[in-house]
């Protein structure tokens, strides 16, 4: 088909769901997301932001902000 990039989102609900606590384990491994897409030839465009969707609870931002 021709691709060779893949994109996702880094949602901060789900990276800091208590304020100061961070979680970067199983799933949610950024590095190793990365490291594997060039293992197997892809490119990533990795979009973090405050507010990654209107599909996502409060737009991936955590609750603890309000």
């Amino acid at each position: 088909m021709g691709c060779n990039t893949v994109e996702t989102y880094v949602a901060w609900n789900m990276h800091e769901p208590t304020e100061g606590i961070f979680n970067f384990e199983g799933g949610l491994d950024l590095r190793k997301f990365i490291q594997t897409a060039h293992e197997v030839g892809l490119y990533v465009i990795l979009r973090p932001a405050p507010y990654i969707c209107a599909e996502w609870e409060f737009g991936g931002l955590p609750y603890w902000l309000l």
